[in-house]
């Protein structure tokens, strides 16, 4: 997503939420965040990041989410919780949320290390969904 921003032509930086001083999203346009789906929610990290932002910070921003999962009826999604976090703090949404779909081997040890592999044809969604949020940006 990065890349596309980029490509775009919109300064972009992406990082773990770990690395992320709160107060530097100030001088951002549009935060987008995204997460593993784990028990149909953002990982643990991802929501102790939303808990630290304020409306202070929404204030004038942008925002989308995306979250990856497994596709199954039962998989749930993180979506709906980041989207919503997002709005309740006053930042506009620039685009839909968006569901990534990863290949469901869960105990592999790739996504042991938090290496997970897109179904084909999910990094062209993902363009398209920066590709999206560069547009409401302009």
């Amino acid at each position: 997503m990065r890349d596309a921003l980029l490509q775009k032509g919109v300064d972009a930086k992406s990082s773990h939420v770990k690395d992320i001083d709160v107060a530097s999203i100030g001088g951002y346009d549009c935060l987008i965040v995204g997460s593993p789906t784990h028990a149909w929610r953002p990982t643990e990290p991802v929501r102790e990041f939303l808990d630290k932002l304020t409306p202070q910070v929404a204030n004038g921003k942008s925002a989308a989410a995306f979250d990856t999962r497994i596709k199954s009826f039962l998989a749930g999604g993180a979506t709906g919780g980041i989207e919503g976090r997002l709005k309740k703090l006053g930042f506009k949404i620039a685009a839909p949320p968006l569901a990534l779909y990863v290949k469901g081997e869960a105990a592999s040890k790739e996504q042991k290390r938090g290496v997970v592999k897109l179904i084909d044809g999910e990094l062209d969604r993902a363009r398209r969904f920066a590709d999206q949020v560069a547009s409401s940006l302009q």
